[in-house]
């Protein structure tokens, strides 16, 4: 599989038989596929109504489990007890191409262990940091991913030069795409971190 950003935020997944576009959306919450061609696109802000949804795309912004030409995405509010819909969001989970992938946009606070379970185990996390350490530290040793891959605002200036002087973590070449392959392309003994620009 092949992930890309979309305009700096958005998130592009195209695999053998699917590609699949996380919030591809602007600052408004327009949509902007930016010359993509998704089979799915998939909204983390919840009950978002698109109205210019292209024809025979999928759209899915709400919790369930679904089945897309044989590829399982599951989407689960990130936090139940949140009241009022204009914040509710939801995390992704993906079975693609024997990679189980994990997509949290705005991680505000501690993921409920029923969600953590639901989660269950994660190749690849892909989530915007939150600056709190301990809510991004403990959903990190909670999840344990064989590899994130960090998305960060670009209006957030500073972000994620901050974000990994704060982790200690060396800035990994920023990639244009990056591909996987199967499991065994992350490393065995550590959590792969990667970048895209």
């Amino acid at each position: 599989m092949e992930i890309s950003l979309i305009n700096s935020k958005g998130v592009f997944i195209k695999a053998k038989q699917i590609s699949i576009a996380i919030d591809p959306f602007t600052q408004n919450l327009n949509l902007d596929l930016d010359g993509k061609t998704p089979d799915v696109i998939l909204s983390s802000k919840s009950f978002l109504e698109l109205s210019d949804l292209p024809e025979n795309v999928k759209y899915f912004s709400w919790p369930g489990e679904y089945s897309v030409q044989g590829v399982s995405i599951m989407s689960h509010f990130q936090d139940e007890e949140e009241q009022n819909e204009d914040n509710k969001s939801n995390v992704f989970v993906i079975n693609l191409d024997g990679i189980k992938i994990a997509y949290i946009y705005n991680l505000k606070k501690e993921l409920h262990s029923d969600l953590i379970e639901k989660i269950g185990n994660i190749d690849l996390l892909i989530l915007e940091p939150t600056n709190q350490d301990k809510i991004f530290n403990n959903t990190m040793e909670e999840i344990d991913p064989s590899a994130i891959l960090p998305i960060f605002n670009p209006e957030a200036e500073g972000a994620k030069e901050a974000f990994f002087q704060k982790q200690g973590f060396n800035i990994p070449e920023t990639k244009e795409k990056i591909n996987i392959n199967s499991r065994s392309d992350f490393a065995s003994d550590k959590m792969d971190i990667l970048l895209l620009k």
